[in-house]
């Protein structure tokens, strides 16, 4: 239907001027012709036969005109007639279609689709919660399982009734002190390892015997301080030292470390949360795509939407400007760029702006368009008040009494105030239960 009505509006904008081009033409070309006869009387034959081929020339050009003329209003005809088939199918779908929405309860198909992606959503959801449960029942067998082999391992290591948290801090108590000794019998090996390589061979106490003889004797030492056993000793007291030093530290950081692992909580309820987390996430980045798709969606849907805006006003208004013509012109057309509205003629069937009707019957169309746009915009919402100033002054007696039930139904959903000058206008309404106010001119 749209490319239809565009095929007839680009037709009909390459008429505008063709007949009065053709016609002038013809004009032209009989006075010319004219012209010529009166020269071929005054026996001028060389002004004669170049005024009647310039003659032939605008006749040619007129009857080319005429006959395009012709081939445009056939394919106009055609182009018509393809856009009534068109609007018939689909008011006819559209009839359908909301025989198959309305029990359920759904305005449009958008609307419909609308709850089908809804329901996929609920579906997805639904599914990933099953998932979610499903792994947190597995996490949370596994730390039972754990539970109870630590159990078992605790009962063998710290045998009583304590509970379990006792028995963890007396675990972990007595892993830093076999750490502990571990390190101190590691140093110890070393430093024997060091004892071996100075004394090599020789007995230790004689050494020191010896060395001792000879400091008595007043003997300077050949080597420094540094490689004798009592260096040695000190070195050893000194490692021992930071040993102890090393384990006080140590049984300072398991007592955090017990202190950081209370605050942390249960693993099974972070690591719930994190697949929380990371469910929000994916829900944010679905919630993303959703939002460039809408955007997407909603660029290719303005078009088609003034479209429908179009054909719907032209459906609403057909219906309404039929029963105030009194049957006569009972297809509206409206343009969907322009909104221009053309009316077809029953005569002829031809479709015809607006302003070539009566002045009556075009302030009549006016009308029921403004009635319908009205219809159309407050559907869903609080309807607004009317305000009318004297749309019946160029309408005949028998156009007021078919516009007055128009107007008294679209006053049983909204307020309708009507300004008029004319007292039988007035009158009439109020027959009808309208409640009439009379304005006096009031001067200073």
């Amino acid at each position: 239907a749209t490319l239809a009505s565009e095929r007839v509006q680009t037709a009909r904008r390459s008429l505008d001027g063709g007949s009065a081009l053709a016609g002038a033409a013809l004009t032209a070309g009989a006075f010319v012709a004219l012209g010529a006869a009166v020269l071929a009387i005054a026996r001028d034959w060389l002004l004669a036969a170049l005024t009647a081929v310039l003659a032939v020339v605008l006749v040619t050009v007129a009857v080319a005109r005429f006959a395009r003329r012709r081939s445009v209003l056939r394919v106009v005809a055609e182009a018509q007639r393809e856009a009534d088939a068109a609007t018939a199918l689909e008011r006819d779908a559209a009839t359908r279609v909301a025989a198959v929405l309305e029990p359920l309860h759904v305005a449009t198909v958008d609307e419909l689709r609308q709850r089908r992606e809804r329901a996929r959503e609920l579906r997805e959801r639904k599914g990933e919660a099953a998932r979610l449960a499903a792994r947190a029942s597995d996490t949370r067998r596994a730390c039972e399982a754990a539970a109870a082999r630590f159990d078992a391992l605790a009962d063998r290591l710290v045998p009583g009734d304590a509970d379990r948290a006792t028995r963890l801090a007396a675990a972990r108590e007595r892993e830093a002190r076999r750490l502990a000794r571990d390190g101190t019998q590691v140093r110890l090996s070393m430093l024997e390892v060091r004892r071996s390589d100075v004394l090599g061979s020789d007995d230790e106490f004689a050494l020191e015997a010896e060395l001792a003889d000879l400091l008595a004797n007043g003997v300077e030492p050949a080597s420094p301080e540094g490689l004798s056993p009592r260096a040695f000793e000190a070195e050893r007291a000194d490692l021992e030292r930071r040993a102890s030093e090393s384990r006080a530290a140590a049984a300072a950081c398991a007592a955090e470390l017990r202190s950081a692992e209370a605050r942390i909580g249960d693993l099974a309820a972070l690591d719930e949360r994190v697949l929380a987390l990371d469910a929000q996430i994916a829900r944010i980045e679905r919630f993303e795509a959703a939002a460039t798709l809408a955007r997407d969606t909603i660029d290719e849907r303005t078009k088609e939407a003034h479209q429908k805006f179009a054909r719907r006003l032209a459906d609403y208004a057909s219906r309404t400007f039929a029963s105030v013509t009194g049957g006569r012109y009972g297809d509206v057309r409206v343009d969907p760029t322009t909104l221009a509205v053309r009316v077809r003629v029953p005569e002829t069937g031809a479709i015809v702006e607006i302003d070539a009707l009566s002045a009556g019957t075009r302030e009549q169309a006016y009308l029921v368009v403004r009635l319908a746009m009205v219809r159309m915009l407050s559907e869903g919402l609080e309807p607004a008040p009317l305000l009318l100033d004297d749309p019946f002054a160029f309408w005949d007696d028998a156009r007021i009494a078919r516009g007055l039930p128009v107007l008294e139904a679209a006053a049983a959903g909204a307020q309708l105030v009507l300004f008029t000058t004319s007292a039988e206008l007035a009158a009439a309404a109020g027959a009808r239960g309208a409640r009439t106010t009379l304005l006096e001119l009031v001067t200073a």
